[in-house]
């Protein structure tokens, strides 16, 4: 409906499909009961209505004093304590920073993808090498935890994006180049990609090959991936209950996928677990 509607939906509409409990809620029968049926008797008599600076100002405010006091109800946070709770190992995740630091020394300049930046901890990291940081994750508690760490250290050179990298927004609006495609807008010098290909392949079904082609359209210049082996515990786990399907997940359908579009210029394996860090350059 979002789609249909890019900017945004008509507020008679909105108030009709409300549950009836809303209009007993202060703020939302203001802006949006009442607001909706004065807007319906205006348009129906043809009266216009004109508001200055200071009167949508005010208005702001109000709007805005009746977001802020609005209650998270979100259920557990699955994946905003992953580095605490869920993290492969505290030895795993050193060994990476240690290992990624090196590379983005090496290879930082102009802007970074990071897909599925969970937390924004390797986005930070990032953002010492690189004009510009986009982290892109599918978790709304993970973004939101982002955007407090960049309010709070007053970080100025990173961006969230709130958004599944397998059901992307597509372009809208007239001739659908109004609003650009989320795709059409990513492009990076450098794009990261850790712990984020299992996912894909084995929870969303997607091929190594159509992983490595949308890896190499988001990239000018290096790709970094880690590869994770279906012996891993993380992927053991995802497989307890449903069959396994994925044949063609492996480490030489990787190699062989990412090489069609990249030269492989370093492999790292971990010390501390079965995975690999891949740094590829675009060919």
């Amino acid at each position: 409906m979002l789609q249909s509607f890019i900017n945004g939906w008509e507020l008679p509409f909105i108030s009709k499909e409300l549950p009836l409990r809303t209009w007993f809620n202060k703020s939302l029968l203001l802006h949006i009961h009442l607001h909706a049926t004065s807007q319906s008797n205006n348009n129906a008599i043809g009266l216009k209505t004109n508001m200055d600076a200071e009167k949508l100002l005010a208005l702001w405010k109000l709007l805005e004093n009746g977001i802020v006091t609005l209650k998270d109800n979100s259920n557990a946070k699955k994946w905003s304590s992953y580095y605490e709770e869920t993290i492969l190992s505290q030895d795993y995740l050193q060994e990476k920073i240690e290992i990624v630091h090196a590379w983005l020394i090496k290879i930082g300049r102009g802007r970074l993808i990071d897909l599925g930046a969970n937390t924004g901890r390797f986005s930070f990291i990032a953002a010492n090498y690189f004009e510009q940081v986009i982290a892109i994750e599918s978790d709304i508690d993970c973004v939101k935890l982002i955007q407090h760490n960049i309010r709070t250290n007053a970080i100025s050179n990173i961006e969230t994006v709130w958004a599944d990298l397998t059901q992307p927004s597509p372009g809208l609006g007239w001739n659908n180049e109004e609003k650009k495609s989320l795709l059409s807008r990513l492009n990076s010098d450098c794009l990261l990609a850790l712990a984020l290909i299992h996912h894909l392949c084995i929870t969303k079904n997607l091929r190594l090959e159509m992983v490595a082609n949308i890896f190499s359209s988001l990239t000018n210049k290096w790709a970094i991936v880690e590869f994770i082996p279906k012996n891993d515990p993380k992927i053991i786990t995802m497989l307890e209950n449903r069959k396994d399907v994925f044949d063609d997940y492996s480490e030489s359908t990787f190699l062989l996928s990412f090489e069609h579009y990249f030269y492989l210029r370093e492999i790292v394996s971990s010390k501390n677990s079965q995975r690999k860090l891949y740094l590829w350059e675009k060919k």
